[in-house]
């Protein structure tokens, strides 16, 4: 049998090929980067006096005196020190993740440069790079040496910040819930809103338009108030008047008496997927993307609560509950960690006496009573609440139909609760004393 010369020649040059590659695999390169973490300033932590940086959005001037931080052209009651804080620390205790072997072509173009002042007064310039080619991480370079170092991802987004960027983007001064205690009052406003008005009380916020009604407060703050005073621009546009950007005629107003002085928001026009905001105490111009703006779908009744009345039974010294022509009157004490209720000389454990109180706190809205509502006297249910301060809460239930009551609260009269809810009353006290 004969031979075929060209599969013969075939054969050796795909041996040759993979005795190459095989070479080629096990042949590993030497490694372009070592790893090395230089302290860019020749310090472990360098005392910074100033930092400015230079980018294509313009940068800024970070200042440190003593422990405060400033930003030139930001406000000092509008600057973002944490972030501040955070920028300074960062370049005080600047070191390398890396040496890179990439040698002087990459420092032809750097995309920002920082000028460090210290306090002896020293300088030195950092020069930001591009991406590393052969590893993760930025080409940062010095004028203090001829090495090109890499930086991570967080030192590169420092070094091309800009003046903006510092600036606090919360639209108000609000940070804790305690600084709830220093909202008086808040009104919301708008072209296809309800309007709804709400005034703090000894007890909370009470709603006075559309209806005037106490709130259940932690429900109130989780469905509008939080989202309202925690609200943040996504940019900001610089100072404004109200004649400018819809602000002449706003879409929605809400304004208020926070921490003593009056102010408002106003939303105006329409830019992208949000619209401009300007707190009027301070002029200031932020655009707020529309999925921050929650408060005009909120209805007043989520506003009120998903209860008409509440009180923590750690507030109450007693209760009591007339119908069909009985009372009953519980008085509540504390024991130790717990509550027991005494009622006609006989006390009553907290798990047994909280079974009567309960319905009187579980109330719910079925609907907004409107003007003129018939009443009968039948099966009225009525309940004062003294509170440890001598107070007095009296709730009536007035029988509408066989699907609801009115509740009246003190002089308050805005909504029907569910037959069930009303009546769950008297027969969790039958049941109790029975």
């Amino acid at each position: 049998m004969k031979r075929n010369p060209l599969a013969a020649v075939l054969l050796v040059a795909v041996a040759v090929a993979i005795a190459v590659g095989i070479v080629l695999l096990s042949d590993t390169p030497e490694e372009p980067v070592k790893e090395s973490k230089v302290p860019l300033l020749g310090e472990e932590k360098a005392d910074v006096a100033s930092v400015t940086v230079t980018n294509e959005k313009g940068g800024y001037v970070l200042t440190k005196t003593v422990d405060t931080f400033s930003i030139d052209g930001i406000p000092d009651e509008a600057l973002n020190t944490g972030k501040a804080a955070t920028a300074y620390r960062s370049i005080a205790s600047l070191k390398s993740i890396g040496i890179s072997g990439a040698g002087g072509q990459v420092k032809s173009t750097p995309a920002a440069e920082a000028v460090v002042k210290e306090e002896n007064g020293s300088e030195t310039t950092l020069y930001l790079g591009k991406k590393a080619d052969e590893a993760d991480g930025y080409y940062m370079w010095t004028d203090r040496s001829e090495d090109v170092y890499l930086v991570d991802e967080f030192i590169r987004d420092v070094m091309i910040w800009e003046a903006t960027s510092f600036r606090n983007m919360n639209l108000i001064d609000f940070t804790y819930d305690s600084d709830y205690d220093d909202l008086e009052e808040i009104s919301i406003e708008g072209k296809d809103l309800l309007t709804m008005s709400f005034v703090r009380t000894e007890d909370g916020f009470m709603m006075t338009l559309p209806v005037k009604h106490p709130c259940f407060q932690r429900d109130l703050k989780v469905m509008l108030l939080d989202g309202i005073m925690h609200l943040a621009g996504d940019s900001y546009v610089g100072k404004g008047t109200s004649r400018e950007l819809g602000f002449d005629d706003p879409r929605y107003r809400i304004t208020m008496r926070y921490k003593g002085k009056a102010l408002s928001l106003l939303f105006g026009d329409e830019i992208g997927g949000g619209c401009y905001v300007m707190n009027t105490a301070t002029n200031d111009v932020y655009i707020v993307s529309s999925d921050k703006i929650a408060f005009p779908s909120v209805d007043y009744r989520s506003a009120v609560g998903s209860v008409l009345y509440y009180r923590d039974i750690s507030e109450v010294a007693s209760f009591a509950v007339a119908y069909g022509g009985e009372t009953s009157r519980f008085d509540v004490k504390k024991t130790g960690d717990t509550y027991v209720a005494v009622s006609n000389g006989e006390e009553y454990s907290y798990s047994r006496f909280i079974q009567a109180y309960n319905p009187l706190i579980e109330l719910t809205l079925k609907k907004r009573l409107t003007d003129g509502v018939e009443e009968t006297a039948e099966g009225a249910i009525e309940a004062v609440i003294v509170l440890n301060d001598g107070r007095q809460e009296r709730l009536v239930l007035r029988k509408l139909s066989e699907r609801e009551y009115s509740l009246q609260i003190n002089d308050m009269k805005a909504f029907s609760t569910p037959t069930a809810d009303a009546e769950a009353i008297t027969e969790q006290i039958k049941r109790l004393k029975g």
